[in-house]
Parts: structure tokens; sequence; C-alpha cells
């Protein structure tokens, strides 16, 4: 997480390949349905999540749209 730490996260990012460089994404693998969200704190206690990780946040419509769509 000390990647967070960043303005922006880019060391993340640019260090691993797509999806897993996106803030939050979904992946399927044979049976199981893997959600991964971004809820993470920097040190200093900063959400880092630029579409928030509340109820009513960007993050949270894309997972509830995707959960509906199962």
């Amino acid at each position: 997480n000390h990647d967070l730490d960043t303005d922006d996260g880019t060391p993340y990012s640019e260090y691993f390949p797509v999806p897993i460089s996106a803030r939050f994404y979904d992946k399927v693998i044979g049976d199981v349905h893997l959600f991964m969200v971004d809820s993470g704190y920097n040190t200093a206690g900063v959400l880092v999540e630029p579409a928030g990780a509340d109820p009513s946040s960007a993050q949270a419509a894309w997972l509830q749209a995707r959960l509906a769509a199962q």
C-alpha cells in the first residue's frame, strides 16, 4: 500500500498490468467471480480512491450494478 502514499498511485498502476492496475475491477476464474474494490487509505489516513468508497460513490454504484447483473 505504500504506492498509495503518492499523489495519484502512479507507481501501482505502472507496475501492475490491466485489469489489476484498475482501481476496482472484477474477474471470473472458473466458477468463481471475484470483485476487487479499493477502500485503501494512505499512511496519512486519507482515502486515495478517486471514485470514493462510501455507499453513494461511483465505485459502490459499479459494484452494485455488477452484482445485480449476476
